[in-house]
């Protein structure tokens, strides 16, 4: 009968936890599919699932520096259904929500009543929602919920759609299983997120380190935290030797050359401190060093100071070399995990204090916490639904999606287009029509340095197409001739289309779908400048428009 009990109480944890989840996700809001990173992270999965005619399209072809994310995308794509990508988000949306409620009831020991963590859970998905970020945008100009929720460099775990920095929520279980002791598990779930995406590495290694030295200590054995550390290796092993044998330099020169492209042309805002804002730093800083001071007596505070150490040493000496190499593998990413962890951290301190201060002088309130608490839940989630509609109807209205679709309905293999490079409705432009394109700006194939100076030759000719100035006849014959392209879309004002070109398949008000096959001046006539000073400038100046 006891164990019969147990195990209904489980079930009813597994399901309230399940719904909480859900609504989390609903409340968090994604982006429709296919949109922002999905466009890079997704491509090689679809292409392998035979997904359109991704096959023909060069980013698709470039080296996978996912193959893991992209074997997941790609079974989901061929043997499920492409809604299965939300559900995803929501279960690691809610080992977040678990690990880190976890954490925070082993610090906080008063969180540990029913009414304080249905409390502290409808604040947690007040900081988490959409609702937040709308509203402290419109009315403060700063976006609260990424200030809480985000680290420096624009980067985060939890971001506006499914995408494989999301796998980062097991470093939060990780660390919930060290305050647990289970360390092997632990292990498990932080060189799983390193899996899934390698720039979770160096945390999964300094993880491992405190879950060693941890093992050792309470041990007093050498034998313990040495397989502790076996096992780590051996799970990672597969993914680190992938990423050696395929993106190793092909020479120093070339290596060089592509590290300056990512660092100063088109990942600045990840690899440039001086472009963080030095108040965003300050703030984040303010987050992180008093959830220190509150974990200090707990078996978090190692792990929460390793990474914190390790991410502002390294970040330092970063900034003071100007080490293009270290700047690259961004050390700063610490942060993805600190300050949501510690913003947690926080909210469950003023919680517990108000709970106890509450249930101290024994306010007629207490009875009123949780059905207001789930008031809360229950609104959020609903805004949540409200503007996950809003987006998907503003995708559907986006003045490029008419073309877009246009493509899509008639595409042909064989076919590559031009688009432009830069216009964001365009992001999702192979996705979403499945016809390979040229280049454009999102798609950037790093690390293989080859294939990063590649996508620069490309971006040089198809940015000077649409933004360049003077007669562009060489560049559409190049691109017509050297790539392969076949169609090109304009703005509907643009002034190429001034000049004749062989067909007009589609135009509205907004875009114009011309053909480039038989375009005047034949076969290898045009004649296109590669000087490499000139294309560096161009590129460089292509982040300012």
């Amino acid at each position: 009968m006891v164990e019969a009990l147990r195990l209904s109480s489980r079930w009813r944890c597994f399901a309230g936890w399940s719904l909480y989840a859900i609504a989390l996700a609903l409340a968090h809001n994604q982006l429709p599919l296919y949109h922002t990173n999905q466009n890079t992270k997704f491509i090689f999965g679809l292409k392998d699932a035979g997904y359109g005619l991704l096959q023909e399209d060069w980013f698709a072809n470039t080296t996978d520096a996912l193959p893991v994310f992209s074997f997941l995308v790609r079974v989901t794509y061929a043997h499920l259904h492409e809604a299965c990508f939300y559900g995803y988000f929501a279960v690691l949306i809610g080992v977040y929500a678990y690990s880190i409620t976890g954490i925070v009831r082993t610090v906080f020991p008063h969180l540990r009543s029913r009414s304080a963590t249905v409390v502290f859970l409808a604040f947690f998905m007040l900081i988490h929602s959409i609702v937040l970020e709308k509203a402290s945008t419109r009315m403060l100009g700063v976006n609260v919920r990424a200030m809480l929720g985000d680290g420096v460099a624009f980067q985060y775990v939890l971001g506006p759609v499914f995408q494989n920095c999301v796998f980062g929520v097991l470093l939060f279980l990780s660390l919930y299983w060290m305050l647990q002791r289970k360390y092997f598990p632990a292990v498990a779930a932080h060189c799983s997120a390193a899996i899934f995406h390698s720039v979770y590495m160096f945390p999964a290694m300094l993880l491992t380190i405190v879950c060693m030295v941890s093992v050792a200590w309470d041990s007093r054995k050498l034998i313990k935290p040495f397989a502790l550390g076996l096992f780590a290796l051996l799970l990672v092993l597969p993914i680190v030797v992938y990423s050696l044998v395929q993106f190793r330099p092909t020479s120093p020169e070339l290596h060089a050359q592509a590290m300056d492209l990512a660092v100063y042309v088109r990942n600045p805002h990840h690899s440039l401190p001086g472009l963080w804002g030095v108040d965003v730093i300050i703030f984040k800083f303010c987050i992180v060093l008093p959830s220190l001071y509150l974990a200090r007596k707990t078996r978090l505070f190692p792990a929460m100071c390793t990474l914190f150490a390790a991410g502002v040493a390294l970040t330092l000496v970063s900034v003071s070399l100007g080490n293009e190499r270290l700047a690259f593998l961004m050390p700063w990413r610490m942060s993805i995990v600190l300050v949501p962890l510690s913003s947690g951290l926080l909210l469950a301190w003023v919680v517990s204090g108000a709970s106890r201060l509450l249930k101290t002088v024994r306010s007629p309130l207490l009875p009123f916490a949780v059905p207001c608490a789930l008031g809360v839940i229950a609104i959020l989630t609903v805004a949540g639904v409200m503007y996950q509609a809003e987006g998907a109807a503003r995708v559907l209205s986006a003045a490029g999606q008419p073309v877009i679709q246009y493509v899509k309905e008639h595409r042909q293999a064989g076919e590559v287009y031009m688009i432009p490079p830069m216009n964001t409705d365009f992001e999702r432009f192979r996705l979403d029509s499945g016809a390979p394109i040229i280049v454009n700006w999102k798609g950037f194939p790093q690390p293989k340095d080859t294939e990063m100076l590649e996508w620069k030759e490309r971006m040089r000719v198809v940015y000077s197409i649409y933004y360049g100035e003077g007669d562009i006849s060489p560049y559409l014959r190049h691109a017509a001739n050297a790539y392969g392209v076949t169609h090109a879309i304009f703005p509907a004002d643009h002034s190429a289309l001034s000049r004749p070109f062989p067909a007009e398949p589609f135009r509205d008000n907004a875009f114009v779908l011309v053909t480039l096959e038989g375009l005047p001046g034949g076969r290898g006539s045009a004649t296109v400048e590669k000087n490499g000073e000139e294309s560096s400038n161009r590129v460089r100046g292509m982040k300012n428009l």
